[in-house]
């Protein structure tokens, strides 16, 4: 799949990234940005978030951030709110999201052996800030970005403008972000492996209901990236003998925000879930539809040649 893209079709657009305060969220705020289309970061990070616009706007780009917390309804639904608001088309076009935690290290048998070690009486409530954040908040946020989309908001905050469904024009887009992950099976994160499972899930359905509001859905499915998400991580990958170089490699970031361009700006991309992985394979799409036995045949050949590499997948 080629990654190169003129993004210049988006100019005046607007565009909402979730978590664009930093990692990959960061990269593609950052290119919509240059590429004359109106961002808006949401982010729990506020001092992140906040120099990120002002760079931006010193660069004379048109950029804003509005604090959202993507686990908390009222925090979600004010930031979309407010982002309209202060856009300049009172519009919403793309929606980026890019939430992401790494969430509780450890699967279900790790924190059962821990916990009766601990001679609890009770079993201890279960902690899963990945499913919290990366599935049930992306979710929400979703239906929220659809909402919007489909209707637009005036500056008063009230519904108002045409049906998307009526813009026959461009077609708008609602990119998710899933991983690598959702297509292996993995034991020591239960958490964030059940979450990244789960947006795969979210895109397979929602593809078939959001051409009804012209709006296309597709799916990135990265590997592992060069972000503060994957840092976050390297204490237990190394813990399990993995580390960059040994075990697993990073991809590029900028080819994951080359393939969220494409997403945003190609008309006849929908419904597709693009996996990035280390050279040569690069970004493949995975056809994660019937024909493509749901993403396995790709799959399937991807991983028995970075096996062979020596690289986990």
């Amino acid at each position: 799949m080629s990654t190169h893209v003129d993004l210049s079709a988006l100019n005046g657009k607007s565009v909402i990234v979730v978590s664009g305060a930093s990692g990959l969220g960061l990269a593609i705020a950052k290119r919509f940005a240059n590429s004359e289309v109106h961002v808006t970061i949401l982010d729990i990070d506020v001092p992140g978030g906040s120099q990120i616009v002002n760079e931006l706007r010193q660069q004379g780009l048109s950029a804003q951030f509005v604090r959202c917390d993507v686990t908390a309804h009222h925090s979600r639904t004010e930031a979309f709110e407010y982002a309209i608001r202060l856009s300049p088309t009172k519009s919403l076009d793309i929606v980026a999201l890019m939430a992401g935690v790494m969430g509780e290290p450890g699967s279900l048998v790790d924190m059962v052996i821990r916990g009766q070690q601990e001679n609890v009486s009770q079993p201890p409530k279960l902690r899963h800030p990945a499913l919290n954040a990366n599935l049930v908040g992306i979710c929400n946020c979703a239906y929220l970005a659809l909402w919007y989309m489909n209707l637009g908001s005036g500056a008063d905050g009230q519904k108002s403008g045409t049906p998307a469904s009526q813009e026959a024009l461009f077609s708008k887009s609602l990119m998710l972000i899933s991983s690598t992950v959702a297509y292996t099976d993995v034991g020591n994160f239960a958490d964030y492996h059940t979450s990244k499972f789960g947006v795969r899930g979210l895109f397979r359905g929602l593809r078939h209901e959001t051409p009804r509001l012209n709006i296309r859905t597709n799916c990135l499915a990265p590997y592992f990236m060069d972000t503060p998400l994957v840092h976050n991580g390297l204490e237990a990958f190394a813990a399990a003998g993995m580390e960059p170089g040994k075990g697993f490699e990073f991809v590029d970031v900028e080819k994951v925000v080359d393939v969220a361009g494409r997403f945003a700006v190609d008309e006849g991309l929908h419904g597709r879930a693009i996996m990035i992985v280390p050279e040569p394979e690069g970004v493949v799409d995975l056809d994660d539809d019937e024909d493509g036995l749901w993403g396995g045949k790709v799959f399937k050949g991807v991983q028995e040649r970075m096996r062979a590499r020596g690289l986990i997948i």
